[in-house]
């Protein structure tokens, strides 16, 4: 679904390279190539994957009134995980290690010092994140990922104690789950349609969205596969912020594609200043 397309990458480095941060690229520094403009696209779009499978937790927790213990974003970036982790194939696995690297790179929210605005929100730190993320997927196939475990620095008894945690995660959302799924005795009743509003100048963003199907996809996954009880919409549009929502009232989840652009910031600001990761354009994002 989500692939490293270079068709776009011209059009689409007119955005991302006009929404670096001023001198992001010094006089003597060569601008991107076009492989790294394509890079940064398929890093956007398998990053926003993550993101709307997250989102999608959300929309499982509400719409189905499954009960959570502990933190609803701790629960929504597990069932992303989990769902991805059993697809079990190239596109999944391209998608988790760059979510991985993504939540890396980010470490404190486009903040420069972590202070206690980071204690006091509804997500836990983006680097717990990123190496939740990691342990998630060394605890599911640890002979594939147990390599790049190690190279995140997960010592062999952590390593070992992610089979736990993700056997833990799986089975518990596979029992909350188990009840709304469909068959002949309880056929789907909502649908989930998908809509791109205007990008604006986001114009090559919101096509290589589509050229992946990325609402689509994650639709027909749940139109197939589980009983929601109403219509839905997926939604791509400009939020004016780099973020992601479920939103009950208005019966939809909503992808901003700010949050994309930003994405693809976060990994060309990477190769300019690989120490030092993004310290702008970025919102206290899902």
């Amino acid at each position: 679904m989500i692939a490293k397309i270079a068709a776009a990458a011209a059009a689409f480095g007119l955005v991302a390279l006009t929404a670096l941060p001023t001198g992001a690229f010094a006089q003597d520094q060569a601008a991107p190539s076009d492989e790294d403009m394509a890079d940064a696209m398929s890093f956007a779009v398998n990053t926003s994957v993550m993101i709307l499978y997250h989102e999608i937790g959300h929309l499982f927790v509400g719409e189905l009134g499954l009960p959570v213990l502990g933190k609803n974003e701790d629960a929504a970036d597990s069932l992303s995980a989990v769902f991805l982790l059993e697809q079990a194939d190239e596109w999944s696995d391209e998608v988790l290690r760059d979510a991985a690297e993504g939540w890396a790179l980010s470490p404190y929210n486009g903040k420069s010092e972590l202070g206690d605005w980071a204690f006091m929100g509804q997500h836990s730190l983006d680097a717990q994140r990123a190496f939740f993320l990691v342990c998630m997927m060394v605890g599911n196939n640890p002979e594939y990922y147990g390599e790049l475990a190690t190279e995140w620095g997960l010592d062999a008894a952590r390593q070992e104690s992610c089979g736990y945690q993700y056997r833990q995660a799986a089975q518990s959302w596979a029992q909350l789950l188990e009840p709304f799924e469909q068959d002949e005795d309880s056929p789907a009743v909502g649908q989930i349609t998908v809509q791109y509003d205007d990008p604006g100048e986001l114009a090559a963003i919101a096509e290589q969205l589509q050229a992946d199907r990325f609402l689509e996809e994650a639709a027909e996954m749940i139109n197939e596969g589980y009983v929601i009880p109403r219509d839905m919409t997926f939604r791509a549009t400009q939020c004016g912020e780099s973020n992601a929502y479920y939103v009950p009232g208005d019966s939809e989840v909503k992808f901003c594609y700010e949050f994309a652009k930003h994405l693809s910031n976060l990994y060309l600001e990477d190769l300019v200043n690989p120490d030092e990761g993004d310290k702008a354009d970025n919102d206290d994002a899902q």
